[in-house]
């Protein structure tokens, strides 16, 4: 029996896709919040104290190809000073180094009517920003059982404002003044902080046998805390070749 070339072609036609065909494995992530006391960061310059602390989770869900190694982050900006301008006292003032840290600002001239106090603190003349979050790069394959083994790293960075300034003159500025009451009483003029971003970097390797479509329990590292989260891979309809 002969077999006519419409038959043939079309045969081909199915064929051809499927021969060209590059299988593709979702990979998600799910890293929960930061624990009590941690931040992960964010678009400021320095976080006051009474504030709440921004939690450092994050979510990810990428097409990965076996073989093949990928890459992927969550990140946020950390806007801090990187240099700053010294303290500079002018004309018209009594310094005392206290013990206890602080300069105390006095009016030499406060009998002449003068009660300014020209006075520039410790102050940013530059700034950088810095990358916080997370980054997960790996490489994933399917093994002959139909798991799929992933051999990955999870890094976070952080970056959180730190004391840069030490030495003479670092202390807080405080001067004398009067309340309400006629009470002689010190006022701070300027706390005189000069706080940098403090950055590090804390990697977590893993290697996750994965049957497909399951959820597993895995733990990272933010800092010296462990954190929570889950990692699932899904074999996903292939990716048909352009060629």
């Amino acid at each position: 029996m002969k077999t006519s070339f419409i038959a043939v072609a079309a045969a081909l036609g199915m064929l051809l896709p499927t021969l060209g065909a590059e299988q593709r494995i979702r990979i998600e992530f799910h890293i929960a919040g930061a624990p009590e006391g941690e931040t992960g960061g964010g678009r400021t310059l320095l976080k006051r104290k009474e504030e709440p602390k921004a939690k450092a989770g994050a979510e990810f869900s990428l097409l990965a190809t076996p073989g093949k190694a990928f890459k992927a982050s969550d990140f946020r900006e950390f806007i801090a000073p990187s240099k700053f301008a010294p303290l500079e006292i002018r004309g018209g003032l009594k310094v005392i180094h206290r013990e206890d840290g602080s300069i105390l600002l006095e009016n030499a001239e406060a009998g002449n009517g003068r009660q300014s106090f020209p006075v520039s603190p410790v102050t940013p003349s530059a700034f950088k920003v810095s990358k916080v979050g997370w980054e997960i790069e790996g490489t994933p394959r399917v093994s002959q059982d139909g798991l799929v083994i992933l051999e990955a790293e999870i890094r976070h960075h952080d970056a959180r404002a730190a004391t840069a300034h030490y030495g003479e003159g670092t202390g807080p500025l405080v001067a004398k003044g009067t309340n309400l009451f006629g009470k002689e009483v010190e006022v701070i003029v300027s706390e005189n902080k000069a706080q940098m971003a403090s950055t590090s970097v804390t990697s977590t390797p893993l290697i996750v046998r994965a049957r497909p479509g399951v959820a597993y329990p895995i733990e990272v590292m933010l800092g010296d805390k462990r954190v929570a989260a889950t990692v699932r891979c899904t074999l996903a309809a292939a990716k048909t070749s352009a060629n």
